[in-house]
């Protein structure tokens, strides 16, 4: 196998684990106690794009898919990869709804931020979604699995799946206050 080829070998790992690591921190953060689950569904309320006795079920239904693209990145990795290009794309359109309306709201996508929904955080997403998609790509193919590297795709993809979870904190620590929006 060529060297493209063993690197292209890793993307799919790498995929898998930095979407699977991101949604399990994001249910993680949302489901672990009433308190987050709570704070969750007021950020949803806050975006206004749904009348107020949906509010609860739109959360649940959040942290299911979530909880569901984290089982099949598992278990059936297209499928959980496709799951979460749907839902990615479905979380920044409701993002830039409620961005292009001047709307304060916290994102709460991994539960702790107080950060105001932004347009950076429609370009994580769309990091996310664009590595999925690569992964999508990659898991079609034939995969000739080499276990260090696999390893290491593995590893790099929950460090990336880590840092995305922390983005709005590190985005806060070295970005002016009103710097990457």
């Amino acid at each position: 196998m060529t060297t493209i080829g063993k690197f292209m070998s890793y993307l799919d790992a790498f995929a898998r684990c930095l979407i699977g690591i991101s949604f399990l921190i994001a249910v993680l953060s949302k489901a672990s106690n009433r308190k987050l689950f709570t704070r969750f569904a007021d950020a949803i309320r806050g975006m206004r794009l749904l009348r107020a006795a949906h509010i609860t079920i739109a959360a649940l239904s959040i942290v299911a898919a979530e909880a569901t693209i984290v089982l099949l990145v598992v278990i059936a990795p297209a499928l959980g990869l496709l799951l979460s290009v749907i839902v990615l794309t479905v979380f920044s359109l409701a993002i830039h709804f409620t961005v292009s309306r001047g709307l304060n709201t916290p994102c709460r996508c991994f539960g702790v931020s107080s950060a105001p929904m932004s347009k950076r955080h429609i370009w994580r997403n769309i990091f996310l979604i664009t590595i999925a998609i690569i992964g999508l790509l990659r898991s079609a193919l034939p995969n000739e699995p080499d276990v260090v590297g696999e390893i290491i795709a593995i590893f790099a993809g929950i460090t990336c799946g880590v840092i995305v979870a922390a983005f709005d904190d590190i985005i806060d620590i070295f970005a002016p206050t009103n710097g990457f929006q």
